[in-house]
């Protein structure tokens, strides 16, 4: 058998992220590629007391207040032949300048619950990890093999900086659970059909969604702005992977052009 030539033209890349990753560390890394203004955000003060307690009482109910503070009840359930019965243990609430308070107090318990609460300040949950893996492999180029998300395909000259990133996120999983995976493609017939349909879903649904907004006529000077830029970055991501696969996407370019219309009749 003669010596064939393969091309690599990219990989199919997904990940699987345990309960929690250490923000400090994300964002160390980040911050390291300039990449910051991808670091998710905190998480709010009252999510984390309400894991906090959870986590100091796993065998209880943690219920939130009616009130306008962030407060939540710690309940024991005791299950009866006619009826239950719940007995209030504690109650917890976040205070002004992000503190604590436990009621009825007492020093042992306030301190046990303050410190889950303050470990708890510094952790993500993984929708918001997966959050700024998705922008920023949007960010790159890359398109979502499946109309819901979870596994993308990204080309061969983005590799590395993904690399970067994945390696940070890997880095700053608690307990070391997270884990993400990459498979090179080899781009054959089959590859290229599979890219090329999952792009042009992508991109057209974009782009027929960004469409019917312009239409709608209530959108302002601003916004338009906004969405004629959108299809700029949709032209830009059809140029490229017409590039990358050998192959015209003139139906991708005719909804880029239909929606740029659109927004310039629309302008003011």
């Amino acid at each position: 058998m003669g010596n064939q030539d393969i091309k690599i033209g990219g990989a199919v890349t997904y990940w699987s992220l345990g309960l929690w990753t250490e923000l400090e560390k994300l964002k160390t890394d980040f911050t390291t590629l300039g990449l910051e203004k991808f670091v998710p955000e905190p998480r709010t003060p009252a999510a984390c007391l309400k894991n906090a307690l959870e986590a100091c009482y796993p065998a209880y109910l943690v219920r939130p207040l009616k009130t306008k503070d962030a407060g939540f009840a710690v309940v024991e359930e005791t299950r009866g032949m006619d009826e239950n019965q719940y007995r209030t243990v504690v109650t917890a609430r976040v205070e002004p300048g992000v503190k604590v308070s436990v009621t009825p107090y007492d020093y042992q318990v306030t301190q046990i619950i303050l410190e889950q609460f303050n470990k708890h300040l510094g952790l993500l949950r993984p929708a918001q990890v997966t959050d700024a893996l998705v922008k920023y492999i949007e960010s790159l180029g890359g398109t979502k093999l499946r109309p819901g998300g979870g596994l993308y395909w990204l080309a061969d000259q983005h590799l590395y900086s993904w690399l970067e990133v994945v390696s940070a996120v890997e880095r700053a999983g608690l307990s070391k659970m997270h884990s993400v995976y990459l498979l090179r493609t080899v781009m054959d017939a089959d590859a290229v059909r599979a890219v090329q349909d999952a792009v042009t879903q992508e991109i057209m649904t974009e782009a027929e969604s960004l469409h019917k907004e312009v239409l709608g006529g209530e959108l302002g000077e601003r916004a338009l702005e906004h969405r004629r830029q959108a299809a700029m970055r949709l032209r830009e991501k059809t140029r490229e992977y017409e590039e990358i696969l050998g192959v015209g996407l003139d139906s991708l370019r005719q909804s880029c052009d239909k929606l740029e219309d659109a927004a310039a009749a629309a302008a003011p």
